[in-house]
């Protein structure tokens, strides 16, 4: 038993009993296994320690996810992934068939007619993940499975996931992201640009390789080969296999265009030619050796008429299976529809995997459904959306993969958590769809970055504000103490420049220095009032500093070239253009479940998802109050909004907004940061 093997079944032994080890690639060792709780074969792949070590984790799982949401006929779905013994694998269904590289290793090529229905395969997979927004990036015979005479796509996502840098096409380790090979130009020269046609790059290489019997480049070393894929011209593939069809060698020929706006442009247009040349008029061959002239001449007539029987038969079952599902799908939803249990009607419909924007479900999509229209700065973020409610499930909820921005979706009524990653950052908002209605977004991912804030368009604040409010970046949650660690660990206290000549503490207006002096910690030194020897309580790294005075937030914001935000600024970054009283909108009744107010103590940032507000900030209700740049109510005051862990829920109003002398510390009261549009600062 190898070591990886023994380890994996220890780590797994109480879910999984592994077989045998089926090989594998540069890439993971491939283990054939029992799934015991459903007794199910599966295969586990898992990739090798030294390339493991390299890989971003959280990256890893992500991008799996995201390849885990892919349905379809011809991709091998992922069925979970995970760590295990400090071992990456992730799982798929056992496929009894060979690899298109087996095939080729047996049999150097493949009769075009059997390559075209192969090829139609592929594409058709191909279309679907690129629908989607996922893109493979490492099509090859390998990742080609054959089985019942159809063709599956596997490993979707997992090329993206190893990547963890986002850029080279080589690891540290040697092994290829991607295989040289099969590279397109844009790929094998680390272009980040380089998208969808990729793949169709490399689908021109494998039926290259089918048709011809080798691929187009070749080379003593992975790099000799990238280079041949950046500078040469593959020979048409009629010059190579003549016996090619005229239609199917142009195909791939296309397909292997150097400069991507050369090629085909997406899977989608490569389906129905393929169809045409692997299905042709004489394509049911009836005639065999040793039967009469008279019955290859019959077969010849009857040969047109059967194909495309053939092909009726095969797109009404096809028709009867959409239908029958269709019409479960609706027996099960529409009395839940019309009595706006949309819940149910969700569960139906994400059982089936029910595509809403098709004309079956017309009739259930005007009652129960709605169109959300998103697009990000820049765009191809990858979007992943959670329904929200039932909310005392909402954490075992498995996140959708709903596709790169910008993208049209037809959703059911209800709220969704969105999760937005891209090379430029993260973010999370909450959407909410009404039946019959369209949610337009238009949001910006933030940089995954301490201090990171989200952006603001300009427009009107919500309550008493004064006027319209132009753009702006807030902070997606508050300084937390680790953050304001760093500015006193740099003696922000001790540097006068960020202090003002006076303060106003206790009552009375002390200069800078005596001022500075009352500005400390439990044991006298300078720090929020809650801390020890300039440090935080052990444990709460996370949390939002407090037991800071206005002056000594506004002295953090300088210090990090930010300054603090305006009433009307926080409150439009709080509430957006809605009129809901929270920033989740209206729902009251679930309040304590979605922020932190009536509780025991403040808690991490970020912690409360379901709180998010229409720009992507979080814990702007509850959690802690937070200080703003306006002046209070009363004289010499500033104001600190937001509502706290101590008080109910209407604190968050802006009509509940408290004054405080500016020098008075309170252990509920933080503050985070604002920024004037595309300012960013940070040290």
């Amino acid at each position: 038993m190898s070591d990886i093997l023994s380890r994996l079944q220890g780590a797994l032994g109480g879910e999984f009993r592994i077989e045998r080890e089926l090989g594998g690639g540069g890439m993971s060792q491939v283990f054939l296994a029992e799934e015991l709780g459903l007794g199910r074969r599966v295969v586990i792949k898992v990739l090798p320690p030294e390339l493991a070590g390299s890989v971003n984790l959280e990256r890893f799982r992500r991008e799996i996810q995201v390849a885990a949401g892919l349905q379809h006929p011809h991709i091998v779905p992922i069925l979970r992934a995970g760590q295990a013994d400090d071992l990456l694998y992730y799982t798929m269904p056992f496929i009894d068939g060979e690899s298109l590289r087996a095939r080729l290793a047996r049999q150097r090529q493949v009769p075009p007619l059997e390559a075209a229905r192969i090829l139609r395969d592929v594409a058709d997979a191909l279309s679907y993940a690129h629908r989607h927004g996922v893109t493979h990036r490492d099509v090859k015979p390998d990742n080609i499975l054959l089985a019942e005479g159809h063709a599956s796509v596997t490993d979707f996502g997992v090329a993206r996931a190893l990547d963890a840098s986002g850029g080279p096409t080589l690891t540290a380790t040697g092994i290829a992201i991607g295989t040289p090979l099969y590279m397109a130009p844009e790929q094998a020269a680390g272009d980040p640009q380089a998208d969808h046609r990729v793949d169709l790059y490399a689908l021109g290489v494998v039926a290259y390789e089918m048709l011809v019997g080798e691929p187009p480049f070749s080379g003593d070393s992975p790099q000799a080969i990238l280079a041949q894929q950046l500078t040469a011209t593959a020979d048409p593939v009629r010059r190579r296999a003549p016996e090619t069809p005229a239609a199917l060698a142009g195909l791939v020929d296309r397909c292997l265009a150097r400069d991507p706006r050369g090629r085909t442009q997406s899977a989608d247009e490569l389906i129905e030619p393929l169809t045409a040349v692997a299905t042709p008029p004489g394509a049911v061959q009836a005639g065999r050796v040793g039967r009469g002239l008279r019955a290859r001449a019959l077969a010849r007539r009857w040969a047109p008429a059967a194909a495309a029987m053939l092909a009726l038969v095969l797109f009404f079952a096809w028709e009867l299976r959409s239908r029958a599902q269709a019409a479960r799908v609706m027996a099960a939803s529409m009395a839940a529809a019309e009595a706006e249990r949309f819940d149910e009607v969700f569960d139906a419909v994400d059982g089936a995997g029910a595509d809403l924007s098709s004309r079956r479900y017309r009739s259930l999509a005007a009652r129960a459904a709605g169109r959300l229209v998103m697009e990000t700065t820049p765009a191809g973020a990858e979007v992943q959306l959670t329904r929200v409610s039932p909310l005392e499930s909402f954490a075992q909820r498995t996140p959708r993969a709903a596709g790169r921005a910008p993208l049209r979706i037809t959703l059911v009524a209800g709220q969704y958590l969105a999760r937005l990653r891209s090379e430029a950052g993260s973010l999370e908002v909450l959407v909410t769809v009404a039946p019959g209605g369209e949610v337009r977004l238009a949001v910006e991912p933030a940089a995954d970055t301490v201090g990171s804030q989200v952006a603001v368009g300009p427009g009107s604040a919500r309550g008493a504000g004064t006027g319209p409010v132009g753009a702006f970046r807030i902070g997606r949650t508050e300084v937390t103490n680790a953050e304001f660690q760093r500015f006193v660990a740099a003696g922000g206290y001790r540097d006068a420049t960020l202090w003002p000549d006076t303060m106003l503490i206790g009552g009375a207006r002390r200069a800078r220095a005596a001022a500075l002096g009352r500005l400390v910690d439990r044991t006298g030194v300078p720090g929020p009032s809650g801390w020890a020897n300039g440090a935080f309580p052990p444990g709460e790294a996370q949390r939002p500093v407090v037991g800071v005075s206005w002056y000594e937030a506004a002295a953090y914001a300088r210090w990090v070239g930010a300054r603090l935000p305006t009433t009307d600024e926080w409150y439009r970054a709080a509430l957006g253009d809605g009129d809901a009283p929270f920033p989740w909108g209206a729902d009251a009744a679930t309040v304590e479940q979605r922020a932190n107010f009536g509780g025991v103590a403040a808690t991490d940032v970020g912690t409360h998802a379901l709180s998010v507000s229409p720009v992507g900030a979080h814990d702007m209700a509850g959690n802690v109050r937070e200080w703003v740049a306006d002046a209070g109510s009363l004289p010499h005051t500033r104001l600190a909004v937001g509502g706290s862990w101590q008080e109910p829920s209407y604190g968050f109003e802006r009509g509940y907004s408290i004054s405080l002398e500016p020098g008075a510390r309170r252990d509920v009261v933080g503050f985070r940061l604002a920024a004037d549009h595309r300012e960013s600062g940070g040290r």
